[in-house]
This record gives C-alpha cells, sequence and structure tokens, in this order.
C-alpha cells in the first residue's frame, strides 16, 4: 500500500523486484525454509526451549 501511496518509496523500482524474485541463481525454497525457521525461533517460540 505504501508503494501505491508514494510513502515509504524503496530506492529502487518494481522491475529491480520482480527480476531479483526470476532469477534462477537463488534457491528460493530453501531461503523461505530458513527464513520461516528463524521467524519461528525468533518470534515464536518462547526462549529457553
Amino acid at each position: 500500500m505504501n508503494l501505491l501511496t508514494g510513502k515509504n518509496a524503496p530506492p529502487f523500482a518494481k522491475d529491480t523486484v520482480y527480476r531479483f524474485m526470476k532469477s534462477v541463481q537463488i534457491n528460493w525454497i530453501r531461503f523461505t525454509t530458513i527464513l520461516a525457521a528463524r521467524i519461528i525461533k525468533n518470534a515464536i517460540v518462547p526462549p529457553g526451549f
């Protein structure tokens, strides 16, 4: 929504993001799995587990 309103616009164009997402050098399944694991570890699971 920020992109539509022009507030907090990133310093790059949306085409850059789409090109980055289509990159074959990036293993997206591994990336999203690691990202999800870190979110669960740091935000959801209470400390001490």
